[in-house]
């Protein structure tokens, strides 16, 4: 009572710090890609790019070549409730020998490496050549939950299911609010740190069950030494007395 707090409650001490730094971080954060990227979107011109394949092929935002928000800070940006139209469009030179027939138009957006969403465009015939309208494209559900930049990838997918071209951009995401973008990490952070603790509580209980006084090795009642033994008084049989004979002879 009263000592040093003890290695598993410095521990938890030490994450609670860990997961308190790790959610400031993120609020503090999460809002700088929205306040950085144009809100006016990419100004600078590209042409349409030819893939290996040999598709010439381009991707228009609102009208602006996405080639042109190919780095996090020219990225696109796009507001809560807000909308774009996107149009494919490619060609394959007459003198391809096996042109790309093309019935696909995806759009992925990534964080971290994951999908977050996919929408396609798919026709039910091939062409060689032509043009995919993806009109009032949305993140959908994920507006509540997602706030900063993302890269987002276009392509052209054949009849084959194989990717002919793509082309990777950036679009910089608004929340509602900035707290609704980040408390999904935060609650998962507290999630994860109740899992811990809760662990670590179960595993020192378990430990200190073979500790309670009076049940484990040091508390155990040292042995008492036997007691001195006493001699036990023994009773000797004494001769048996002779009775006495009446005086004067008489019998």
């Amino acid at each position: 009572m009263g000592g040093p707090p003890g290695p598993v409650f410095r521990r938890h001490r030490a994450v609670t710090v860990v997961l308190v730094a790790v959610a400031l971080g993120l609020l503090l954060l999460a809002p700088v890609g929205a306040l950085a990227a144009p809100t006016g979107g990419a100004t600078v011109t590209a042409q349409p790019a030819q893939s290996p394949s040999g598709i010439t092929a381009s991707a228009t935002w609102n009208g602006v070549n996405i080639a042109t928000a190919n780095t996090s800070s020219a990225a696109f940006h796009l507001g809560f409730n807000g909308a774009v139209t996107i149009v494919y469009t490619w060609s394959q030179s007459l003198l391809t020998a096996a042109p790309w027939s093309i019935n696909d138009a995806r759009l992925q957006i990534f964080y971290f490496g994951f999908a977050l969403g996919t929408r396609d465009i798919v026709t039910t015939t091939g062409q060689a050549s032509g043009t995919l309208t993806m009109g009032n494209w949305s993140t959908g559900a994920l507006q509540y939950v997602i706030e900063g930049t993302f890269l987002l990838t276009a392509s052209l997918l054949a009849t084959n299911g194989t990717t002919a071209w793509s082309q990777s951009f950036w679009v910089d995401i608004s929340a509602p609010f900035y707290i609704l973008a980040v408390l999904p990490l935060v609650l998962a952070l507290i999630a994860i740190y109740e899992i811990y603790a809760l662990c670590c509580s179960g595993k020192h209980v378990s430990m200190n069950q073979g500790t309670k006084p009076g049940t484990g090795a040091a508390a155990t009642t040292p042995a008492t030494a036997p007691a001195a033994s006493v001699p036990e008084a023994t009773e000797t049989a004494s001769p048996a007395e002779a009775p006495t004979p009446p005086p004067g002879g008489a019998t």
